[in-house]
């Protein structure tokens, strides 16, 4: 039996040289879908009426919102009864795809046969076998720079909930992993060099076999907006991957007087 905690996230990329928006349920990324029983995809899509010109192909008029998020909230009510589960939402080249995985393909055509949506007999009906989740794993789950860009729009939105004034200086703490002990030397004469304050290095006791392991803390005196840190993020993203580590995100206090 399954004990999913959804976790759904949403980002920006490109698809067939358009952009595109996708919502994903990144919690299905560690299951063992084939215990699941659902080795079926299940896909509808749906053009727009009217794309809005403001967005590239990725959303329609606003006026038209509403009724896909009812469709939506069909569809995900009707292949549950079926034994589907939504596991993405993609917008983009002037259509909405819902994405399914479930029992059978035949789940879809019941589903569909209970909608009532206006526009239900234009959605588009694909199916296929796909028991180890292949599309979702390969093609929907965001990648390391999409899974990068989604934490970073988190703190921000965390602080902005905490009332935070962005534009006011305070030290924005970053950390890096890296696969040794000289790497980590190095990195945080990078840092220094760079203007960033070394707060400590130590070795991690909690990394997984084969990780980088050498932990430098450092931060740098700055406003909390993506104009001021997001350059420090891809500075330290990339002196960090260049000695075969990584970067492992950042934090600072809010500020709200």
């Amino acid at each position: 039996m399954s004990t999913h905690e959804e976790s759904w996230v949403v980002f920006q990329r490109e698809v067939d040289d358009a952009a595109a928006m996708l919502r994903v349920d990144i919690g299905w990324a560690e299951e063992e879908h084939e215990g699941l029983d659902r080795p079926a995809i299940v896909e509808f899509s749906l053009p727009f009426a009217q794309v809005d010109p403001d967005t590239a192909g990725m959303a329609p008029v606003e006026s038209e919102l509403e009724g896909l998020a009812d469709l939506e909230d069909q569809l995900a009510a009707a292949m549950d009864a079926a034994g589907g589960i939504l596991v993405a939402v993609m917008s983009g080249l002037g259509s909405r795809r819902w994405v399914f995985y479930a029992g059978d393909g035949g789940a879809g055509e019941t589903a569909a046969a209970t909608l009532t949506h206006p526009r239900r007999s234009e959605l588009e009906l694909r199916v296929g076998d796909d028991p180890t989740w292949s599309l979702y794993h390969d093609f929907f789950l965001p990648d390391d720079d999409e899974m990068s860009v989604i934490a970073n729009r988190g703190v921000f939105a965390a602080l902005e909930q905490e009332g935070d004034i962005p534009e006011r200086e305070r030290p924005i703490e970053h950390l890096a992993y890296l696969p040794s002990q000289a790497a980590a030397d190095q990195f945080a004469t990078w840092a220094r060099t760079s203007g960033f304050t070394v707060m400590s290095q130590f070795e991690s006791e909690d990394a997984e076999e084969g990780m980088p392991s050498f932990g430098v803390e450092f931060s740098k005196v700055r406003p909390a907006t993506p104009e001021a840190v997001m350059p420090d993020i891809e500075a330290a993203t990339e002196e960090a991957e260049r000695l075969d580590g990584f970067y492992d995100g950042w934090q600072t206090m809010p500020v709200t007087a």
